[in-house]
């Protein structure tokens, strides 16, 4: 027995060691299963936003339990999220998702452009016959949608079901799907939808000739190399009723995507493309937004939304008097970022603007700091920092440029607060508007150098950008150009609100997809830096067009 007891001990230990390695092989699996039914039970959470979670990652992982929820996802309240529920129920597929998302086209509060979008992904007949379903049945609306939505789909059995409902409806059907043909994003469009377009050009009835030269007009404004030129073929403005509806969705939009603290993200992505991009929070986009809707608050029933905005972005302001992009949380050592990044002149401007703070020690100091930054060319820099390399910047060729924006929103803030330093300002800025040095952050989408035109004018510096540069090199931004110069439009001839009532009804074919498919780009990092960066802003797109709405209907 005593020879026996080190080889039952052996054994014994062997015994364990193989339990230990058995259970550290085991436990992936089910660790993975617990968290796996633990979503599966969140899928009866009482909290919306916890259903969604677990319905989007249970759809990324193949489980068709998720498809209720992830339908139900895609419903008005327009969550951050809903992008992801479609790219979840794009990866599921399947049989029960198609048949899910077709009934939820006929619900109310279902948000129609994305139900379509998710459908279109989905390579099944069911699929295919839900969509000829909307394109063909009563509902114009339904039809509009889905035509707009469509139109970017390079699968021609998607294409060949626009072209049947084209030829097999009558003239108002026919008339909306010849009006609604544009690929939301820019991208050109498929040849036989070109085709379509190309007969109906030249229709023996003058209205579907008109829509079609409209909409090829259209689909040119989209391409890169824009002007953002927009003369509507059809003169005519469209319902009243129906814009009154977009105005009344754009606010819904907004207000529901505006962070309880007061601040709307801005998209980033690493391409000129707003597809895939990620979400951040920075301090210049919240006060473009107020800047934008301001003048028009009351109308837009948006005071308290604005409200809650200045108070979030007066709260950046330091106790320096400066600003970070990035905002005060984005200090050194703080939770969000492992480097503080530097103050900025063109967020420290916006920032004081909108939310001016009642110390005059902390303004002084904001402007002794601003004039500490100027250039010799009587421009302003963008960072109020040396470049030490611990901020978190990506910085170009230029260290420390600086951009023609970045000078019209200080010429702004300097126009209250110190107004011969802005008349300084205008006439260096004047000198330099042509200048490549200073089109840094706008030079692919000169969007917001556009509208700052106008705001220019109003602080006493009518500065003018040469046409050459209003130009895009972005598809899909060139209707956010024409939207730009409709701004600067005072609309008091009816054929200039007639136009701007059109390229509104344009912007909101298709419950906003134009918004949804291709949002205004902002601004771009520095060409010349390591890393591409691109800033997108759907919520930028909605208080544009509120903006233009409001001003367009005037007196009427």
């Amino acid at each position: 027995m005593r020879l026996a007891e080190p080889k039952t001990r052996l054994r014994i230990l062997l015994g364990a060691v193989a339990l230990l390695l058995l259970a550290a092989a085991l436990y992936p699996y089910a660790r993975d299963e617990w968290r796996h039914h633990r979503l599966v039970a969140a899928l009866d959470s009482s909290n919306p936003r916890q259903r969604m979670r677990a319905a989007i990652m249970l759809g990324e992982r193949g489980d068709a339990r998720a498809v209720p929820a992830l339908v139900d996802t895609l419903d008005m309240s327009v969550d951050a999220r809903s992008r992801e529920a479609v790219a979840a129920l794009c990866k599921l597929g399947g049989i029960a998702a198609a048949r899910a998302l077709e009934a939820a086209l006929h619900r109310p509060g279902t948000d129609r452009a994305l139900a379509i979008e998710a459908l279109a992904c989905i390579d099944l007949p069911e699929a295919r016959a839900a969509l000829a379903g909307a394109l063909n049945g009563a509902d114009m609306a339904l039809l509009q949608t889905a035509v707009v939505m469509l139109s970017g789909s390079p699968d021609p059995r998607i294409v060949a079901l626009i072209a049947g409902a084209a030829r097999k409806t009558d003239r108002a059907r026919r008339l909306t799907i010849v009006a609604s043909l544009s690929d939301a994003a820019g991208r050109p469009l498929a040849a036989g939808l070109v085709a379509i377009l190309a007969a109906a050009a030249n229709d023996p009835d003058e209205a579907i000739r008109g829509a079609a030269r409209e909409a090829l007009r259209w689909n040119q404004l989209n391409q890169p190399g824009s002007t953002g030129t927009w003369k509507p073929a059809d003169p005519s403005a469209p319902d009243g009723k129906a814009l009154a509806a977009a105005a009344t969705r754009a606010a819904a939009f907004l207000l529901a995507r505006q962070d309880p603290a007061g601040f709307w993200r801005t998209a980033r992505s690493r391409a000129p493309a707003a597809g895939g991009a990620v979400s951040e929070v920075n301090t210049y986009l919240t006060p473009m937004i107020v800047d934008m809707l301001d003048p028009v608050a009351a109308q837009s029933e948006l005071s308290e939304t604005l409200a809650r905005a200045r108070r979030q972005i007066g709260g950046e302001i330091e106790p320096s008097g400066l600003v970070r992009y990035y905002g005060a949380a984005a200090m050194a050592g703080g939770t969000n970022r492992i480097c503080g990044i530097a103050y900025d002149a063109d967020d420290t401007a916006l920032a004081w603007r909108i939310a001016p703070r009642s110390d005059p020690r902390m303004l002084a100091a904001a402007l002794k700091t601003l004039r500490d930054y100027r250039a010799p060319n009587g421009l302003y820099r963008t960072w109020l920092s040396s470049s030490d390399g611990a901020e978190c910047i990506d910085r170009g060729k230029d260290p420390n440029p600086t951009d023609i924006a970045i000078q019209t929103h200080i010429l702004m803030f300097l126009a209250k607060t110190s107004p011969a330093e802005g008349q300084a300002l205008c006439a260096a800025l004047t000198r330099a508007v042509d200048d490549d040095r200073i089109w840094v952050y706008y030079q692919r989408e000169p969007l917001v150098p556009l509208i700052r035109q106008r705001d220019l004018a109003e602080a006493g510096c009518p500065l003018q950008i040469p046409e050459a540069r209003i130009r895009t090199g972005v598809a899909g931004q060139g209707k956010w150009l024409a939207a730009g110069r409709a701004l600067l439009n005072p609309h008091t001839s009816p054929a200039d609100r007639a136009a701007t009532l059109r390229l509104l009804h344009r912007l909101a074919q298709g419950d906003f997809a134009a918004i949804r498919q291709a949002p205004p780009l902002l601004y771009q990092n520095d060409s010349t830096a390591k890393v591409p960066a691109f800033y997108w802003s759907q919520e930028y797109g909605y208080a544009l067009w509120l903006r233009l709405y409001y001003e367009a209907t005037r007196g009427q």
